[in-house]
């Protein structure tokens, strides 16, 4: 450089901006340093001599020490991007993490010359203009990457064209393939671009397909005769639509009907013009047919848009032009013309539509109009017109303008308030004399043009402006046409597709415009509607290729492959992401819509089968003379006046149930059983379709409604100039509706614009009057006035200032302010729009106003924005002196996950696995796919593996779940996928099916409502029985299934499938949908001053839904002192005051009504209000209270010394099991709402709502895995974790994991890695929640593993309570392989709910936890452990002496008590009575008669005996009974053990007064604790129980009983196998097992010995080995002994003598006590290396048997195991049983009778033979005359040998007894004749039954004998009396004998069996 030039550097922010020395600095010398990543331009100014020159240098600035992420491009190597003008290209960046902190959202993307190249935020590059700049993307740490990109202009357009119009030289001629045409050899095409294509689409794809069977792309392949219409489209090398062209094709088949003709007659020209929507022409009348019939037609329209066509009747659409063509089957046909051209309308005009006006020295400026603008087809009168401005108004066509701006001024030509025709004209007006000199321009290079694609999008342009000496703040923004764009501070916002100028204007006319175009995505198809028979096509795989018809014009950033396709019915075909379409085989109509960038298109599919029997078929309901309208015009709301039923005909069927209404787009029209509604502006097809899909059409246009608009809509008002405004200036209502007429008026009139109203957001700055349209100005600020008519509302904003006033507070942006911020639906913008503004130092930022245009769109509060719905709006930010800022928000659509299908089926086929990509069934709507972070979860990773990117692998058939998962800054996308995946398999055969008659929908009404799914399916073929059914559920939190029986968990919908192992399924559609209630009011404030006497009919306000048929509703109230309410629902005031409730209930819904009662009569009331700092919502969380006590927040005034205060506050809630209240502490209970009162005893209240939301939940959707080494080494936790209710700044990442075992497994960052074999619990944990995974990991690789299983008698699932401990040791229920037990390591997955210690499992809280019993190896089994919250079940009374007299019931709920059970009540207990003396009802018991009952209340296993001892004071002479006087108070108690008998009969501590001791009733409280007989008492289980001595008339005495269960020693493994090498002792408590002992009785004091000390030695039950052999360890405990067996062997020594059975050998043997074995065992075995002489022998328990050299000999009952074995320690073992001696019994044999009547008088009747009537049941055969047989006097009878022989007249009892000791005893009378009147009856038995009429007594004969007339008696009396004159009466439950009795002395007698109460 010349050293005597001077260089001056400076840093700027760009090459023509000011300073910015942010991010560097820049030293005189040119030493640059850098302070802030980023891109800094340097500026360096060289001098020499006077004469300067510039230039720039970039630098661009890294910060690595924050981050050290890169970014590289995705780009094609070497092939550098060029795209041309108007056309996009997407720039694929990675970034490459350094810590994590930066992804590819963080990149911000520039263009070094927008002029150029555009870019947006995600890469989009648009090419401007012709040439080249640089494109970069830049991450916040300054690394960056950047590519050049080169726009080049399109060149001549490019064009394709046909030499001919119309191709008829084809001829099938019976080709079964068709014929085939190359497009090629008639098309033209100019100007292509390198790389293009042509695609083709056909009129009707079933008969006409391109590149079949790989022919080529450029050959069509005509399949059948007809016309076609042939769209060929050139496409650049991007699938961009450049150009098409249309031929007609005319194919004939001459091997097809030849002598068929088509000709047209002269009845129709051959062009026609219709002149309106919906007329028609019926071109059958133009027809001439040869050897043809009509029916043979097919009619076809080329612009379906224009016309229509259905069996030759026209129907106008829209306008345009159309062929028609009629064709017949060989392909003759016949072409007419048809065009839709609507009558011509008035239309206003301007050549010139841009101004420029002076003000100069006046103070106005006029213009008519009337100049500028030209009129056709009306009158220059017609014109009305409208400026943009109040500063600008129209008298008479001429315009005023009082000041400098820009303005527009519309001029229309309307017909009935619809606007047919306008032009706008833009009117610059300066002021060049006086005014200010300030100049305002586009800066160099800028386009001053700005282009949208899509609407509400959003440009900010002051970049583009250079404000000169003025600023922003100088300018006003307006916008030609706000229909098109409106702009805020430069913020340019499309609104609808057109054009407009947005202008930047001085206050002197100094202006810069923009010119705004608005193209939104276009969309169009050729074809959009298609007729398919099923009988045409070749197959159902048949492909419509819908892309082909497609044409995507203005695409901005979007291409064809961004176009999602939604099938309407998937029955009838579907969709895939192509576009392509394939037949389901379904028949009807469906629709397809394609769609981008919100433009979309409705193909339309009609599919029947016309080879089908008896269809159903449908046609228009024309007449011979009238056609039905098959087109017609309504207006958006308006219901077309026809019901479309009455427009057609069904044939062979019922319009009202075999056709089907549907319509293509249903935003525009909606159809409801043939009735029809415009919805919105637009076109639609409505089909009427049978289900056979026969099908009639109807087009509807909707018109636009009524339409309220303005020309401005943003008015800055100075309260100088301008006092008020009449806004008719601005105001449009097109299109009126007609208003409803008032009663008694005549018709309707339609609105106008004084029927607006108006309301303003704050009436003290702009007010508005009623009845007006006019607002006046008040004060300054900021004000929204809605303006609204029918409906319709338009919003006005105001920004008024006076500029009279002195120092005003001003608003400014920030440096760096964003005056444009984006915000997703539903969220908070990040950052306040306060940190944006600044009020300087005269006032706060408190003092701002915050206003939004539009509160639908967005809410604003302090600056705090919130997105509402997707939009546009504008907030403003206003001073009280009405300066502002305003901030364009746009509110973003939230993201939303969708799918073409979600149950999808795949096929393994013979492969080990099949793959799918999930993204190419999946798309987003208000984002694209691949720029979201999606979590993808499988219901089983292992057989379902995805990756991140949503790609599966199936390696197993199932079926399976995946969800889709999207975490948006406001809302989750979930989509959940089904997958059936199938395997050709042998067994592939066999099918799950419907049982027939069955359904596939399942309905639940109630939660935990269940249904066996497994009774509607079955196997086929029929007789399969051993294909395994997999039951799974798609989503568990609706319905969760176990073996197939489905159980309801919430509302919504699932799918529940049974899946074979081959794939074959079959799935049910589960709804859940509880009962629901409502009511249109649930509070109510009553003054009984005015009430007193109304009631309430709660009934007509209630709505119940999904209730079962014959549902009723149960109320119910709360204070009876207020009110009460009848079974119907009817509320009377009882006259208290105060606040209450009540609750309707139905089938689990509810709904509570508040009754807040005063009586505004009574003096001195208490009243309470809100205190002034009250908030009166409040929200928390379950569990939590609320911060401050609500009490706080109310004040109490009144009373009679106005001396109330807070304590005459009382708190209620309507809903308890929501929140509660306590002194004004609220509670949260479950989440919800309701509504907490504060009230006074006067009924005077105020009210809090309180909202209790859910906690933060953390769940899984799995916690189980098995994990074999083998295969997988770990798992990532996030893919089953799952956070509901959690707020944004709470994610997965915030979840702490830690492993149980870090020797099995480690955890980081929620990854699982396994290292070795075993059963390990990861707990992953958030705030108190916490997930705890189970894995039990094996190596399947490892040798001979030690494995566990359930025993078949195992319990898998057990129920403790808190603090108790299981009654059975879990070791019982399990099985050890290639181990024992005490190889089995003990685990609970949650010890604060349970613990297992050896297999003990004990309660700690309630809960469920999963007990895991496993191995060193991983082999596992589980047991789920239930523990029950160990609730009480109380009473304050046990016992209770009731007398008769006094009381006949008591209720026991006033006794009982459930405490610490959070899910059960008093209402849950279940009572029971031991007696009918006292008998139960729900809680209450009514007592029937004396003595003592016990009535026993249980809930879930608790219990509470009470005991009710009854008597009767009014009862004469009441036997009493009272406890012996020697008795001691030890004696009163007793303990025994389980099964024993105690040691004292209680008879011996009890006296009888007024009776014996046969008249005490022995009973047992608990008769499952002990069981008492005759004063007997016997031990049952372990408990307490109360033993009750009474008698009948209710006297009493007690005794209590505790039974303790019978200590037991025993061992899980008594014998071992001992070898050596290996094992040298065993640890006998790893083995021993005692229960039932003593506190005092522990293992330790279990004593152990050995039987050979040489063998081996026992020290602190450890037993260690020294030789071999066998040796027996004895385990003693008091009386119980468990005697260990150990073969010991050495497998090191040589030549062992070893020992081996006999193939006769018996092992298991069993004897009787005393016998001895037959066979000497050595029979039995071999010797192998010795003789039998080096055998010893021994036995386990000698005190069973003895062994003696073989030889065995049984001694006592028992089990003993006998062992022969050698020095070596090898055996053999023989077990032996050893049964007692049986002994005979005897009893009656059945049908015999114990009473027997001899007589002295007769040989035969003086003997008996009584061993005829028993037998023995024990021993066969039995010689029961040999058993003892005696007799109690043998004066009366003798006996032997079982014979009895009278001796008497007289009674006695004949007894044998057997030699077990059981007897049977006769009741013998002997007579000394014969009695006479035994005849008359049947004496052998007389049954009575108590308490039955007819049954209860019995007459007895008068009997007399030769000594005289008989007198009966019975035997026992407590069973049966004689009531006067020979009736025999049943007195209680029993056997006994009525005997009759002569003077004599002889006896006669008859058996009397009493039988119980029929109910007992």
């Amino acid at each position: 450089m010349d050293p005597a030039a001077t260089v001056e550097y400076e840093i700027v922010s760009d090459t023509t901006s000011s300073v910015d020395a942010e991010k560097a600095t820049v030293t005189d010398d040119g030493v640059l340093k850098a302070t802030k990543a980023g891109k800094v331009y340097v500026k360096v100014t060289v001098t020499k001599d006077g004469v300067s020159a510039e230039g720039y240098i970039t630098v661009r600035v890294v910060d690595k020490r924050t981050d050290a992420s890169t970014v590289a491009f995705d780009l094609p190597a070497d092939k550098p991007i060029e795209i041309y003008a108007g056309k996009s290209y997407e720039i694929k960046a990675t970034v490459t993490s350094g810590t994590g902190k930066y992804t590819a959202a963080d990149l911000t993307w520039e263009s070094s010359d927008p002029n150029v190249i555009q870019v947006d935020k995600s890469g989009n590059v648009y090419g401007v203009s012709a040439g080249f700049a640089e494109v970069t993307a830049t991450l916040p740490n300054g690394n960056a990457a950047s590519t050049i990109v080169t726009v080049v202009e399109v060149p001549e357009a490019p064009t394709i064209s046909a030499s001919q119009e119309s191709i008829e030289e084809l001829d099938i001629n019976g080709a079964e393939a068709g014929i085939d045409f190359n497009m090629l050899s008639v098309l033209d095409i100019k100007n292509a671009p390198t790389g293009y294509k042509v695609s083709y689409s056909a009129s009707s794809p079933t008969d006409v397909a391109f590149d079949d069977n790989n022919k080529g792309a450029n050959i069509a392949t005509f399949k059948k005769a007809g016309v076609y219409y042939v769209t060929a489209t050139l496409r650049d090398k991007n699938d961009n639509d450049l150009a098409s062209t249309r031929i007609i094709f005319a194919v004939k088949n001459t091997q097809v009907a030849p002598e068929a003709e088509i000709t047209k007659n002269t009845t129709l020209a051959a062009v026609i013009t219709l002149t309106k929507i919906g007329e028609t022409v019926d071109y059958n009348t133009g027809v001439d047919l040869k050897n043809a019939d009509v029916s043979d037609i097919t009619w076809k329209s080329s612009n379906t848009g224009a016309v229509k066509i259905v069996d030759g009747v026209a129907v106008a659409c829209g306008e345009g032009t159309s062929v028609i063509t009629a064709s017949l089957p060989n392909g003759d046909y016949v072409t007419w013309t048809a065009k839709v051209e609507i009558a011509g309308a008035a239309v206003v005009s301007a050549e010139q539509k841009e101004f420029t006006l002076d003000i100069g020295t006046g103070i106005s400026v006029v213009y008519n109009l009337a100049t500028a603008i030209e009129v056709s087809n009306a009158s220059i009168d017609d014109v009305v017109y409208q400026t943009s401005s109040p500063n600008a108004t129209v008298n008479a066509g001429n315009v005023t303008f009082t000041k400098p701006g820009t303005y527009y001024v519309t001029a229309a030509i309307k017909d009935n308030n619809i606007t047919v025709s306008s032009v706008i004209l833009t009117f610059n007006v300066r002021k060049t004399v006086g005014a200010e000199d300030k100049t305002i321009s586009l800066k160099a290079g800028a386009a001053g043009k700005v282009k949208f694609t899509e609407i509400e999008a959003a440009e900010d342009v002051n970049s583009q402006i250079d404000y000169g000496n003025a600023t922003s703040a100088d300018v006003t923004w307006t916008s030609s046409d706000e229909n098109v764009a409106v702009v805020e501070n430069g913020v340019i916002v499309s609104k609808g597709e057109g054009a407009a100028v947005v202008s930047a204007t001085l206050s002197n006319g100094n202006r810069v415009a923009f010119a705004v175009t608005v193209k939104p995505v276009s969309l169009t198809a050729e074809e959009t509607e298609f007729y398919i028979d099923l009988k045409d096509v070749d197959s159902l795989n048949t492909k419509y290729k819908l892309g082909t018809l497609l044409t995507l014009k203005n695409p901005g950033t979007y291409n064809k492959k961004d176009i999602k396709y939604t099938v309407y019915n998937g029955d009838i075909l579907r969709v895939d992401m192509n576009g392509t379409v394939e037949l389901e085989g379904g028949l009807g109509t469906t629709y397809v819509r394609a769609e981008v960038g919100g433009a979309y298109v409705i193909f339309t599919f009609h599919v029947v089968d016309t080879t089908a029997p008896d269809p159903v078929k449908i046609k228009y309901n024309d007449t011979m003379t009238e056609k039905v309208d098959r087109a017609f015009t309504i207006k958006a709301g308006e219901v077309y006046g026809s019901n479309l039923k009455n427009l057609v005909k069904v044939i062979d069927g019922n319009v009202a149930t075999d056709v089907e209404w549907k319509v293509d787009d249903t935003s525009v029209v909606s159809v409801t059983d043939g009735v029809v509604k415009g919805l919105s502006a637009g076109k639609a097809v409505i089909t009427a379709v049978t289900r056979n899909g026969y099908y009639v059409t109807f087009v509807v246009t909707v018109a636009d409604g009524m339409k309220l608009s303005a020309t401005q809509t943003n008015f800055e008002i100075d309260k100088k100039e301008l006092k008020s405004l009449d806004l008719n200036a601005f105001l449009n209502l097109d299109n009126p509706d007609d208003k409803t007429p008032a009663a008694g008026t005549a018709a309707a009139v339609k609105y106008s614009l004084s029927d607006v109203t108006l309301t303003s957001s704050a009436n003290s700055i702009v007010a508005t009057t009623a009845g007006s349209n006019t607002v006046n100005f008040e004060s300054t600020g900021t004000a929204v006035v809605k303006a609204e008519v029918g409906g319709q509302v338009v919003t006005l904003t105001f920004h008024v200032t006076d500029t009279t006033a002195p120092d005003p507070v001003k608003i400014d942006y920030t440096t760096g302010a964003k005056k444009t911020i984006t915000v997703e639906e539903g969220s908070v913008y990040e950052t306040s729009l306060k940190d944006y503004v600044t009020v300087g130092d005269k006032a706060d930022l408190k003092d701002v106003k915050w206003d939004v245009k539009d509160s639908t769109v967005a809410t604003v509060t302090n600056g705090i924005v919130k997105g509402i719905s997707k939009g546009t709006t504008v907030v403003t930010a206003t001073t009280v002196d009405g300066y502002y800022v305003t901030f364009v928000v746009t509110v973003s659509g939230k993201v939303e996950l969708t799918a073409t299908e979600t149950d999808i089926d795949l096929d393994m086929g013979t492969a080990d696995s099949v793959d799918f990509d999930l993204k190419s069934v999946m798309d987003a709507e208000n984002a694209k796919l691949g720029e979201l972070g999606i979590v993808y979860q499988t219901s089983d990773p292992t057989n379902a593996a995805i990756t991140s990117e949503g790609k599966l692998t199936f390696k197993k058939a199932g079926c399976y779940y995946v969800t889709a998962t999207y975490n948006g800054t406001a809302n989750q996308s979930v989509l959940k996928f089904t997958f059936h995946v199938k395997k050709t398999i042998s067994d592939s055969d066999i099918n799950v099916v419907l049982k027939e008659g069955q359904e596939k929908t399942v309905a639940l009404t109630k939660i935990d409502e269940t249904v066996d799914l497994n009774e509607r399916v079955t196997l086929t073929p029929a007789g399969t029985t051993n294909a395994v059914q997999t039951w799974t559920t798609s989503d568990e939190s609706v319905a969760a299934v176990k073996d197939g029986v489905v159980v309801a968990k919430s509302e919504g919908a699932a799918v529940v499938t049974a899946t074979l192992k081959n794939g074959s399924y079959i799935a049910f559609a589960v709804t859940v949908k509880p009962v629901t209630m409502t009511a249109e009011k649930t509070s109510f404030d009553v003054d009984l001053k005015d009430d007193k006497d109304h009631t309430y009919d709660l009934s007509t306000m209630l709505t119940l839904a999904n209730a079962p048929a014959g549902s009723t509703i149960k109320y119910s109230d709360f204070d009876e002192k207020i009110l009460t309410v009848s079974d119907n629902g009817v509320v009377t005031f009882t006259g208290g005051t105060g606040v209450t409730y009540v609750r309707a209930e139905c089938n689990g819904a509810y709904v509570i009504f508040a009754f807040h009662v005063v009586n505004t009569t009574a003096p001195d009331p208490v009243k309470v209000e809100y205190a002034d700092n009250a908030v009166k919502s409040i929200s928390i969380l379950e569990g939590q209270a609320y911060e401050n006590n609500l009490a706080n927040y109310v004040k109490v005034t009144g009373g009679k010394a106005e001396d109330a205060n807070n304590s005459d506050v009382m708190w209620s809630v309507d809903d308890a099991s929501v929140a509660t209240v306590t002194n004004g502490v609220v509670t949260g209970v479950s989440a919800g709402n309701a509504v907490v009162t504060a009230y006074t005893a006067d009924g005077y209240h105020v009210t809090f709502t309180v909202t209790v939301k859910k906690k933060v939940e953390l769940t899984a959707s799995r916690t189980e895995f098995d994990i074999d080494l083998k295969e997988q080494k770990s798992v990532d936790l996030d893919a089953y974790l799952k956070l509901a209710n959690a707020d944004n700044a709470t994610t997965l990442a915030s979840v702490a994991c830690t492993s149980s075992s870090t020797d099995i497994a480690t955890v980081a960052d929620r990854k699982v890695s396994f290292a070795k074999t075993g059963t390990v619990y990861v707990k992953a944990a958030l705030n108190d929640q916490v997930v705890t995974f189970t894995f039990h990991v094996v190596d399947t690789t490892a040798p001979k593993p030690i494995k566990v299983t359930h025993k078949t008698t195992a319990e898998k699932s057990i129920e403790i309570f808190e603090g108790q401990t299981y009654a059975t040791n879990l070791r019982d229920y399990i099985e050890v392989e290639n181990g024992d037990i005490a190889d089995v390591i003990w685990t609970v997955d949650d010890a604060s709910t349970a613990t297992i210690t050896n297999g003990v499992v004990k309660g700690v809280s309630a809960g469920n936890a999963v007990i895991t019993a496993a191995t060193k190896d991983g082999y596992y089994v589980t047991f789920a452990v239930k523990v029950k919250k160990n609730f009480k079940l109380t009473t304050d009374q046990e016992v209770f002496d009731i007398d008769l007299k006094e009381q006949k019931q008591i209720d026991l709920d006033a006794y009982l008590h459930v405490e610490d059970a959070a899910d059960k009540t008093l209402a849950d207990v279940i009572c029971t009575s031991s007696s009918t003396i006292a008998t139960v009802n729900g809680h209450v018991v009514t007592f029937n008669g004396t003595g003592t009952a016990y009535v026993k209340a249980e809930l879930d296993g608790k219990k509470v005996n009470l005991t009710f001892h009854i008597v009767d004071t009014t009862a004469p002479a009441p036997i009493k009974i009272k406890y012996v006087d020697s008795i001691l108070d030890t004696q009163k108690k007793m303990t025994i053990r389980k099964g024993a008998l105690a040691s004292n009969n209680l008879r011996e501590f009890v006296e009888v007064e007024g009776g014996d001791i046969s008249d005490i009733i022995w009973s047992s409280s608990d008769e499952s604790v002990a069981t008492i007989s005759d004063g007997v008492v016997k031990g049952i289980s372990a408990g307490t129980a109360v033993i009750t001595a009474a008698t009948k008339d209710g006297d009493y005495v007690t005794f209590d009983v505790t039974v303790q269960d019978v200590m037991e020693l025993s061992a899980y493994k008594t014998e071992f196998d001992i070898d050596l090498r290996e094992q040298k002792a065993v640890d006998l408590d790893a083995y021993l097992k005692l229960t039932n002992a003593d506190a005092d009785v522990t293992l330790a004091s279990v004593v152990c010995t050995s039987s050979s000390t040489d063998i081996a030695t026992v020290a602190d039950h450890k037993v260690s080995f020294a030789k071999t052999g066998t040796v027996y360890v004895k385990a003693a405990l008091k009386d119980q002994v468990v005697t260990f067996t150990f073969h010991v062997v050495d497998t090191t020594l040589p030549d062992p003598i070893k020992l081996n059975y006999k193939e006769n050998a018996e092992k298991n043997i069993t004897l009787t006590v005393g016998e001895a074995y037959a066979t000497n065992l050595r029979e039995y075995f071999e010797v192998q290396g010795g003789d039998i002489s080096d055998i010893k022998w021994s036995v386990d328990d000698d005190s069973v048997v003895t062994v003696t050299d073989g030889v065995v000999k049984a001694l006592s009952v028992g089990t003993a195991v006998v062992t022969a074995s050698s020095k070596d320690g090898y055996y053999v073992t023989f077990t032996f049983k050893v049964n007692p001696v049986v002994k005979a019994n005897v009893v009656l044999d059945t049908g015999k009778s114990n009473v027997v009547n001899l007589t002295l008088d007769s040989k035969d009747a003086a003997t008996a033979v009584l061993a005829d009537n028993v037998k023995s049941t024990t021993v066969a055969g039995a010689d029961v005359k040999g058993f003892t047989w005696t007799s109690s006097d043998e004066s009366v009878a003798t006996v032997a040998s079982g014979t009895v022989r009278a001796q008497k007249a007289g009674q006695t009892v004949v007894t044998v007894t057997a030699p077990d000791g059981s007897s049977v005893s006769f009741i013998v009378a002997v007579s000394a004749g014969a009695f006479t009147g035994e005849d008359q009856f049947d004496a052998s038995q007389i049954v009575l039954q108590l308490e039955v009429t007819d049954k209860e007594s019995k007459k007895l004969p008068t009997v007399t004998v030769d000594g005289g007339k008989a007198t009966w008696s019975v035997l026992d009396e407590t069973v049966a009396k004689i009531a006067g004159d020979n009736l025999v009466q049943a007195v209680g439950e029993g056997l006994t004998a009525a005997v009759a009795t002569a003077p004599d002395g002889s006896k006669f007698a008859v058996s009397v069996k009493v039988l119980g109460h029929p109910s007992l």
